[in-house]
């Protein structure tokens, strides 16, 4: 035991005695020490670990990615959380790849905020979404200013061959690759080709509620939504299908008695909520029996079944030849007359993202409610407004024929509107159809923030009848990337 302990002491003086027996080996040969291994230090904290460097002293810490607590009852649920916050923590990565540690502060910091200002999982989403999008942006833009710092460097030459071989081009081949097709490698024909996979077929669109001819092509028919309020129009009694109350009206449909209308603007749907399915409203999370969250100055009916609103449909005419028939996304909106709902505005996009017919467009009839929450529309915009429904309807068929695919989200509605017959059509809402089926559809701006990672319809002023065709337009070209990517180009 004593020698043993002898031992060690001496390991751990700064010793004469070994350089004097080093120096007294068989041979004459002077004996070197081996120089000991750096020694890993550990931290309390399980998920880091650091190693000094004997050259340097400093600490090399390799940290894990930051994960989140599970919480029970959630208003979020904690696989989207996770989701999103992978994809923040990627794109503060790419802001600052020389510091793990700052880009997960920040992912994680990023993400709680984004969690801190929501009440559900679709303002969680676009919320997210939005600031993912900033954080692009912000990568971006330091990309552009390095990219303009190096170009004021002087170039070296570098040869062709260097160019599409690389820096060891020396006595290599030159081979060709294979790469994925994109939109920007296709034509218009190719791209219409691609889009008429997306086509509702004729039982699609009766299912969908498409205004459509009966079998004598004489009258239009579409069918009645069930959760809607079916008015008998010979009577002075209408119900409101917003609040379901009763009320009369004169005999050019003015409500008689001037009441305000209280009521939810979302929709009721099913949610999960503390382990059991909760009917809830999607504005305000109220039960079935909740009162209404909005008031509006006057009763409105959505027109189902009035005999106005079924005449002065036109249909679309056919090709007057074999070019290209064109590919168009249109929105519109609507505000409340006597009648129902009638057109009040309407935007179309080519697939170039182009505007190429915008209008305010002034109704038939008495405005009761502009709707400005969805419309966008206020009393001040339909000043000095003589454009027509047949204006609009004749400038469509200007440039629109029956081989013309139409995209929108909820086009059935649109076509109503408008009041047009046209079957060549791609409706966003059975693209990307809602989990539970038919009558739910997935809200525009959902399905925007999900695939195109956009915020929409954020504006307090009311939706952007522009900016939503805009976006079905670019849901679909994406879904043609999608396509193209199993598809191959030679390069």
């Amino acid at each position: 035991m004593i020698n043993r302990l002898t031992s060690a002491a001496a390991v751990n003086q700064p010793s004469e005695s070994v350089e004097k027996a080093s120096a007294t080996v068989t041979g004459g040969k002077k004996r070197i020490a081996h120089n000991l291994k750096p020694i890993a230090t550990y931290s309390k904290n399980p998920t880091a670990t650091s190693v000094k460097s004997p050259a340097e002293g400093n600490a090399i810490e390799e940290i894990k990615r930051p994960t989140l607590p599970l919480e029970l009852g959630a208003k979020v649920p904690l696989v989207v959380r996770k989701r999103y916050l992978s994809i923040i923590i990627e794109e503060c990565l790419r802001c600052t790849p020389d510091s793990k540690k700052t880009a997960y502060d920040r992912g994680l910091e990023e993400e709680k905020n984004v969690f801190k200002r929501s009440s559900n999982k679709n303002i969680y989403m676009n919320l997210a979404a939005n600031r993912i999008k900033a954080i692009r942006n912000e990568h971006c833009k330091n990309e552009t200013q390095s990219s303009e710092n190096n170009g004021k460097q002087t170039q070296r030459m570098i040869s062709h061959e260097s160019v599409l071989n690389g820096p060891q081009a020396a006595g290599c081949s030159i081979q060709r690759k294979q790469v994925s097709l994109t939109v920007n490698d296709i034509d218009n024909s190719m791209l219409y080709s691609i889009l008429q996979r997306f086509l509702l077929s004729k039982e699609d669109l009766k299912k969908y509620g498409f205004p459509v001819l009966n079998s004598d092509n004489k009258e239009v028919t579409y069918p009645l939504p069930e959760n809607k309020i079916k008015n008998n129009f010979n009577s002075s009694r209408r119900t409101c299908c917003r609040c379901h109350a009763v009320f009369q009206v004169n005999e050019a449909g003015i409500p008689i008695k001037k009441e305000e209308c209280v009521f939810h603007q979302g929709r009721l749907w099913k949610e999960r909520s503390n382990g059991a399915i909760e009917r809830k409203y999607s504005c305000c999370k109220g039960d079935a029996n909740s009162g209404g969250c909005c008031c509006a100055s006057s009763h409105v009916i959505d027109g189902y079944g009035h005999a106005d609103l079924m005449k002065g449909y036109v249909s679309t005419l056919p090709p007057e030849d074999d070019s290209f028939p064109g590919v168009y996304a249109l929105d519109c909106e609507m505000c409340y007359t006597t009648i129902g709902l009638e057109l009040t505005r309407i935007s179309v996009i080519d697939h170039h993202r182009k505007c190429v017919y915008e209008s305010l467009v002034k109704p038939k009839n008495m405005i009761l409610d502009y709707n400005t929450k969805f419309s966008g529309i206020q009393e001040t915009d339909l000043v000095g407004v003589t454009v027509t429904l047949e204006d609009v309807q004749k400038k469509l068929k200007s440039f629109i024929n029956n081989k013309t695919i139409l995209i929108g989200h909820s086009l059935d509605s649109d076509f109503k509107a408008l009041k047009i017959i046209h079957e060549t059509v791609i409706d966003t809402s059975a693209v990307f159809p809602h989990k539970n089926g038919l009558p739910q559809r997935r809200a525009l701006r959902t399905i925007t923030a999900e695939f195109l990672k956009k915020i929409i319809q954020d504006e307090v002023g009311g939706h952007d009848s522009q900016e939503d065709a805009m976006s079905c337009m670019e849901l679909m070209l994406y879904k043609v990337g999608q396509e193209l990517s199993k598809m191959k180009k030679v390069t």
